[in-house]
């Protein structure tokens, strides 16, 4: 196995996106999963990530932050760049997104 292999940010993606059921709530949504029959409650921007990766082949941490910039740095995406691993971690863990890579 390659050492640049072992430090490679992992790749996510959102295989059930398609399957989800949305349903907007004042400023939050329902995601409801017809596969595992649970319901999550995500807020926009968890939303949006899952769009993002569903609208790309698997994306990195790193790779996420750049689509949400506009190219310049901001305090915002700085604050967004160091919760993004703990909303990845949440994310994985509700089943709503897997590794690209695996």
């Amino acid at each position: 196995m390659e050492i640049s292999s072992l430090t490679a940010e992992p790749r996510w993606q959102t295989p059930l996106f398609p399957q989800l059921r949305l349903y907007p709530l004042e400023g939050e949504y329902a995601a409801f999963n017809p596969l595992s029959g649970q319901t999550h409650f995500l807020n926009e921007l968890s939303l949006e990530v899952l769009r993002l990766l569903h609208e790309s082949d698997g994306l990195s941490s790193s790779q996420i932050v750049n689509a949400f910039s506009d190219g310049n740095d901001s305090a915002e995406l700085e604050t967004f760049r160091q919760s993004l691993g703990t909303h990845i971690h949440h994310l994985d863990e509700l089943g709503l997104i897997a590794r690209a890579d695996d």
